[in-house]
């Protein structure tokens, strides 16, 4: 194989604004995919404090989320919770656009 053959195989490959060709997550869709991985890791997050709060005293625990009640900060915690979710929900859009625009992630 001559070095021509190769420059050949990288032009085929390219689209004529120069993108590659075949776009990044070509079998998946990253409105499904990215989703499921931020439910996945949200449930494992809830199952690891359930987990917790079930080998531990209660009476600590619920002394706490007592507190937490009578100061109206259970908002602040569903705040944080939400805030939290933003940068994936985002990361979700940024990937669609990605596959949409055949360009890849940089490499920085």
């Amino acid at each position: 194989m001559s070095g021509s053959d190769t420059e050949n195989d990288v032009e085929q490959a390219l689209l004529s604004n120069g993108l590659p060709a075949k776009p990044p997550y070509e079998n998946m869709n990253p409105m499904v995919i990215y989703p499921i991985f931020t439910l996945v890791q949200l449930g494992l997050g809830y199952l690891a404090a359930w987990g917790i709060y079930a080998a531990t005293a209660h009476e600590r625990v619920d002394e706490k989320i007592k507190t937490l009640r009578e100061n109206d900060l259970q908002y602040f915690y569903w705040a944080v919770v939400v805030l939290t979710l933003i940068p994936s929900i985002l990361q979700t859009f940024v990937a669609k656009h990605r596959k949409l625009a055949h360009v890849d992630n940089p490499d920085q």
